[in-house]
């Protein structure tokens, strides 16, 4: 019960920053009349997968078109943040943003190539943390203009797998995740599984996502391919379809 509060406490001053900084913009049910939606697409960009600037190329081209795709078919008030990660978290933008505000390319290479962003440790564990708590508040954000249609949210993360930095230990995860989803199951977590030659395998994928339940939903190289995109299509469908709580 202790862990509980302390962690809804954090997420009750997380949402009150997003909101003193009008970092979630409010429900406009003129132009928003589906589902509302809260996506954080958390991107390792660690040592571990240094060489793959395609990782910008798998972003804009593989997941922002079927998930703006997804929204339009919806007519979902969907809010959308991104960080990105190595030794620390950096925001790719602040906030969660109407994909209007993002535009059809949200990533650039001014972002990947700020100082000390790649470095040789990567906190991933820290990353999946902070994306259940930054999601659960911008959740809860989004739901007081959401006018009874309660919000859901995903987090779907980028990754080797590779975790060298602290937390060293992933049991956090799942705690977190059990108590964001108290007493209303509305948050739900995917690993898009980067191969990578000092990265997990596939059954190490498997055997992460069984312990912190985020569910790998791919496992490929980042080479551009129609069968990778076709994966995140059906993801996004599947959250719009049924609110956000099947694979």
């Amino acid at each position: 019960m202790r862990k509980k509060r302390l962690f809804e406490d954090r997420v009750e001053e997380a949402m009150i920053e997003l909101k003193e900084k009008k970092r979630v913009a409010p429900i406009d049910y003129r132009t928003e009349p589906g589902q509302p939606m809260v996506f954080d697409l958390i991107l390792d960009v660690s040592s571990s997968v240094r060489d793959h600037y395609e990782l910008m190329t798998l972003f804009n081209e593989q997941i922002i078109p079927p998930l703006y795709s997804a929204i339009e078919r919806y007519h979902s008030a969907t809010r959308l943040g991104c960080v990105l990660f190595s030794h620390r978290l950096v925001p790719a933008w602040k906030g969660f943003k109407k994909p209007q505000e993002l535009g059809p390319a949200p990533l650039n290479h001014t972002m990947f190539n700020r100082p000390a962003r790649l470095q040789d440790s990567t906190a991933l564990y820290r990353a999946m943390q902070q994306g259940i708590l930054w999601t659960t508040a911008a959740v809860k954000a989004l739901d007081e203009t959401s006018q009874g249609n309660m919000p859901y949210g995903r987090i779907i993360v980028l990754t080797d797998g590779v975790n060298n930095a602290s937390p060293h230990r992933y049991k956090a995860i799942p705690i977190l995740m059990k108590n964001a989803n108290d007493p209303y199951d509305f948050l739900k977590g995917s690993l898009f599984c980067l191969k990578t030659e000092n990265g997990l395998s596939e059954n190490q994928f498997q055997a992460l996502g069984d312990v912190t339940s985020f569910k790998p939903i791919d496992f490929d190289t980042l080479v551009t391919q129609e069968a990778s995109r076709g994966r995140m299509i059906n993801l996004f469908r599947s959250a719009f379809s049924s609110k956000g709580l099947t694979y």
